[in-house]
């Protein structure tokens, strides 16, 4: 869980130094997986979950995230410096 704060705190520093007009909607995303993985953590302490079922949401969520949303920064990012991603787009 800290793990995920610290990331977010400083993707979040990077989209501000950049002026990331979709930042405010990033930072929801951000907020609701935080929610969202400490009930999944409760649920787990009360014996309503397993580990596993953690670890799919993660999974899921971060590539999903990942996939999506970030690319969407990425694209912003190299747009706006005038670089291109890794597969030339």
């Amino acid at each position: 869980m800290l793990y995920a704060k610290y990331h977010f705190y400083s993707e979040v520093n990077v989209m501000k130094e950049h002026h990331y007009p979709a930042l405010n909607d990033h930072q929801i995303l951000h907020s609701t997986l935080i929610n969202d993985l400490n009930n999944k953590m409760t649920s787990i302490h009360l014996g309503l979950s397993q580990a596993g079922d953690v670890e799919r949401f993660l999974i899921e969520w971060f590539t999903g995230h990942t996939a999506n949303e970030d690319a969407k920064f990425g694209k912003f990012l190299a747009e706006k410096t005038g670089t291109q991603g890794a597969g030339g787009e």
